[in-house]
């Protein structure tokens, strides 16, 4: 992909702020994303599609590449598009269901989610599948989990209001990509205990940490984490199945991922396939990921904007007339595959430029470009002097 910039667009009263990703300011360039060998066998029929996605041959070095049609540039009042958000989870389980090679969905979407444009919802969609909506998210390799747990206390009368939860400390559970026992790859919780062998775990309502996500019943790629519908309350006993607790979700399939979000979201209930663990101790997992910041690795929580960051060290006012930041401030991966005799992969200086120096905009009274939302691997530097 020679495009090497993100640009903000530009605000015309009627639809929503979006990000892309093009050489000049205000383009809007073909999307084709260079891929190589992902099949297992080599489809011998037609390639998978869901428009405006679409697979297709690819021109050496590349086997494949997706094409993406110039509809996916129409915006509208939508802060996720519905038909685009449907045609994409429609492609990704093409993709799956046509017999990807271990771990290259995650890599097609995260490219995909790189490349798109997509207003600032649309980029925690398509990069973690987070909807508010349905309370829902996808887990990735890169991410962690912090677990926020509570525990039980009692005190004496038996009847007194302080009986209940209370707050009981912080877990953190890293998510990454690992061998399964029954080969190809799964996504793993935690990198140490995740490649211990010969380990079995005793099956409980409720899990406990992250050894409790260990075992054959966890080795699966694709794991999302969904919120109930009503939390039980904090002067209860708790809740020992999964209808009134965050529930990690896991398939085997992403068709099977998707009946079981849906099933979930109309019971409680995790259908088989898929598998669904949750921690005791009226816990909260919370996703987080790793960004740079100053140089640093920072870890964020899933849906930290621009301006959380900034407002941490200062006042960010909306301002509907100029505004002035570093020319380097902000800086987005951009990591597809690369080459012309052979592939290749940059990982030196991967970096574009998000252009809040020439593209900063406002958008409303309390929207504007320093709301963008952060995601893995963006890197924001404030100038050591004025």
């Amino acid at each position: 992909m020679a495009a090497s910039f993100y640009w903000f667009s530009a605000p015309d009263g009627a639809n929503q702020p979006y990000l892309y990703v093009a050489a000049t300011q205000g383009t809007q360039p073909t999307l084709s994303l260079p891929l190589d060998d992902v099949f297992v066998t080599p489809p011998s029929g037609s390639l998978p599609a869901a428009a405006p996605f679409s697979m297709a041959k690819g021109t050496a070095p590349f086997a494949y590449q997706v094409n993406v049609e110039a509809s996916v540039w129409k915006f509208d009042t939508s802060a996720i598009r519905p038909t685009v958000r449907a045609a994409f989870d429609s492609f990704l389980q093409a993709l799956d269901a046509q017999g990807l090679k271990p771990g290259r969905l995650h890599q097609i979407r995260g490219w995909l989610a790189q490349a798109l444009p997509q207003t600032f919802a649309e980029s925690l969609y398509f990069r973690y599948g987070f909807d508010p909506a349905t309370r829902a998210v996808e887990l990735s390799p890169g991410m962690r989990l912090r677990i926020d747990f509570q525990a039980h206390q009692a005190v004496d009368p038996g009847s007194t209001p302080l009986n209940g939860f209370v707050g009981a400390g912080r877990s953190y559970v890293e998510v990454r990509q690992t061998a399964g026992a029954q080969g190809g790859l799964v996504l793993g919780f935690d990198p140490f205990l995740a490649q211990l062998q010969g380990m079995s775990v005793g099956a409980s309502a409720g899990a406990g940490g992250a050894i409790d996500l260990q075992g054959a019943a966890f080795q699966l790629p694709y794991w999302r984490l969904l919120y109930p519908h009503s939390y039980t309350s904090s002067g209860g006993p708790g809740y020992q199945y999964a209808q009134q607790n965050p529930v990690l979700v896991g398939a085997p399939t992403r068709a099977a991922l998707e009946t079981a979000t849906t099933q979930y979201g109309k019971d409680g209930t995790v259908p088989a396939p898929a598998v669904g663990v949750f921690f005791r101790g009226r816990a909260a997992p919370i996703p987080e990921f790793p960004v740079l910041f100053q140089g640093a690795l920072s870890w964020c929580t899933l849906g930290t904007t621009l301006r959380d960051l900034v407002a941490g060290f200062g006042p960010a006012p909306w301002v509907a007339g100029t505004v002035t930041v570093p020319s380097q401030f902000c800086n987005r991966l951009l990591t597809p595959l690369g080459g012309s005799g052979s592939l290749s992969w940059k990982v030196i200086a991967p970096y574009a430029l998000v252009h809040l120096d020439a593209t900063f905009y406002n958008y409303g009274p309390t929207l504007d470009s320093l709301d963008m939302p952060l995601v893995g691997g963006d890197s924001i530097a404030f100038p050591a002097t004025g």
